[in-house]
């Protein structure tokens, strides 16, 4: 089973991580990789990338890192 969710309507507002405006537009549907969309923000003119899926908990993620090592 994934530890992951897809991205869905309702997810919150991307922010911009230079500047924390929330003035940014779809760039590319897809960053460097499929997981992640590129951003461009109006507030401080800058391309960024932010991942789709985020897990529901990340504490997850971590204990999972810690049990594979």
């Amino acid at each position: 089973m994934s530890r992951s969710r897809p991205p869905d309507d309702t997810a919150p507002t991307v922010a911009c991580p230079h500047c924390d405006s929330t003035d940014v537009e779809v760039l590319a549907p897809f960053g460097g990789n499929l997981m992640s969309r590129q951003y461009w923000c109006r507030g401080c003119r800058t391309v960024f990338e932010w991942v789709k899926w985020e897990p529901a908990d990340p504490a997850e993620w971590l204990d999972a890192d810690a049990r594979e090592a």
